[in-house]
């Protein structure tokens, strides 16, 4: 019964938009003033501002219609830059570190020696391993079976046992997860052999029961495969975990170092993370873009310049995230929906008040809006004790 009643004051509110957005787009003179000014106190409560609703707000005004297209365009731009940010696509960073990740990772392979990638939290260590992917593909033969130089696993629970630690490499590979653990080790060592696996990357290796950790070394041990293990974990956690026997522990001393990510490093990598990654300012779909002077508008959420962002701003960027590229990813696209739900609920106001006057017209400079909407030191600063508390909770 409760959901039924919110079903229905959901539809009951959905209607009394509706019908105040019909009593606007009416001549004024037509419409008695105590049903406009009820109207607008409709229109005053959305829960939800959806672009249907403000463009059919703003095509109430009197502006001349070129104005109006030009107000209904930034709108436009504004909710598809939202959508893009919020749901991005998939996608691999290629920085300086993971650059020499991929190298060093070319260097176990070369002398065939197992090695060990640490780091803490949120620097990236994921993302190489991505990036990694995208490195060593399959290699495609005709009539064939393809090679698979590169296999990769992350492990999604503690104590991982050496029963799902098979299943997970099967997975990886797409092939069947069930029987026992010596028909489960048996099946991963003849696909193995099969796609020619070199390396195997195991993520979040800390997680590994002990005795998991010893069927990653018996790929390597076994001279018909020779398949070098590479583990990724925290600095600690890892060498807590291979400290339990030397003989495993000493197997994995080579060791790649995540570095942490400060100063003019840090400051880059946010000028890359913004352009690259969460695209903050790219023109998007350029049907949703008006166009002046034959360019496209862009809104620059982010201004970036050859050295990165201003530096005041990245400190504090530096200060909330402690250089976790996770953190600064989730700060970035926080900031940025933010940002803009927070002008397109200030346009919808301006344009509700415009409608209370006479003229029902509305002044605004264009160029003056899409350059106020931009991350700057004030706007972030109203968002650090979110996430400052959220760090020491």
């Amino acid at each position: 019964m409760p959901k039924e009643k919110a079903l229905q004051q959901e539809m009951l509110m959905q209607n009394q938009l509706l019908d105040a957005i019909a009593t606007l787009s009416q001549p004024k003179e037509s419409v008695p003033q105590e049903k406009l000014l009820s109207a607008l106190d409709a229109l005053s409560k959305p829960k939800v501002l959806s672009q249907d609703l403000l463009l059919s707000v703003i095509a109430a005004l009197s502006n001349p219609q070129e104005q109006l297209d030009d107000l209904s365009a930034i709108a436009k731009e504004m909710f598809a830059a939202i959508a893009c940010i919020a749901e991005p696509e998939p996608s691999v960073l290629r920085l300086d570190q993971v650059s020499r990740f991929i190298d060093w990772i070319r260097g176990r392979l070369k002398l065939k020696k197992l090695g060990k990638a640490i780091g803490e939290t949120g620097l990236g260590k994921t993302c190489a391993c991505h990036a990694c992917l995208e490195e060593f593909k399959p290699i495609q033969h005709p009539n064939q079976p393809s090679e698979r130089p590169f296999v990769y696993v992350q492990i999604d629970e503690n104590r991982c046992a050496p029963g799902k630690f098979l299943q997970l490499i099967l997975i990886a590979l797409g092939k069947p997860t069930s029987g026992s653990i010596h028909q489960l080790k048996q099946r991963v060592k003849k696909f193995f052999k099969q796609y020619k696996v070199q390396i195997l990357l195991v993520d979040e290796a800390h997680c590994l029961h002990f005795d998991a950790l010893k069927t990653v070394r018996s790929f390597y041990d076994d001279k018909d495969l020779r398949v070098v293990p590479i583990l990724i974990g925290t600095s600690n956690r890892l060498d807590t975990l291979l400290e339990k026997d030397e003989q495993v522990g000493d197997r994995f001393t080579n060791t790649f170092v995540f570095e942490e990510l400060v100063g003019d490093r840090f400051r880059e990598v946010v000028k890359i993370w913004a352009e690259k990654i969460i695209k903050m300012n790219d023109p998007l779909d350029s049907k949703n873009y008006s166009k002046s002077g034959g360019k496209k508008r862009i809104i620059p959420l982010l201004k970036t310049g050859r050295e990165g962002i201003n530096k005041e701003l990245a400190s504090n960027l530096e200060e909330m995230t402690s250089g976790e590229l996770r953190l600064l990813d989730d700060i970035l696209r926080d900031a940025a929906v933010k940002l803009l739900e927070k002008k397109l609920s200030e346009i919808y106001d301006l344009v509700l008040q415009a409608l209370k006057t006479d003229s029902r017209v509305l002044n605004f400079d264009a160029k003056k809006i899409l350059r106020e909407t931009k991350i700057d030191k004030p706007f972030l600063q109203s968002m650090r004790g979110e996430y400052i508390r959220g760090r020491s909770a």
